[in-house]
């Protein structure tokens, strides 16, 4: 199981062996996005979840969720691509993406599900 938050798609197949498979969404007119990159004989995907964080910004959210072939147990799996920069009108920016992300990716979901949350 893995996430990268900043990568290609097309370099993906060449990272990857045949046990492995990915969720991908490019951020918003960008070449680059987030992967949610797993074990395809140990789990299986029963839904994705794929949106731009606000309208007409590039940054992105991809929930991935799975259940376990061996246990049964489900978990989710959530990527953030989260704008950049160093100052505190940034940090603020990335506070307002990170809680519409987890609005938009988590509404609906059942709240006993265990939750692992990466982004940059």
């Amino acid at each position: 199981m893995g996430v990268l938050v900043e990568c290609m798609e097309g370099t993906l197949p060449y990272l990857l062996d045949s046990n492995m498979s990915y969720e991908f969404l490019n951020k918003n007119g960008n070449m680059d996005g987030s992967a949610v990159i797993y074990n395809k004989l140990l789990f299986n995907v029963t839904d994705v979840y794929k949106s731009p964080i606000f309208p007409g910004n590039p940054q992105v959210v991809l929930r991935v969720n799975f259940k376990s072939k061996l246990t049964g147990k489900e978990f989710i799996v959530i990527a953030l691509h989260l704008k950049s920069g160093e100052s505190q009108e940034m940090e603020h920016r990335r506070f307002l993406e990170m809680r519409q992300a987890l609005r938009l990716s988590l509404k609906d979901i059942n709240p006993t599900i265990p939750v692992i949350i990466s982004g940059d």
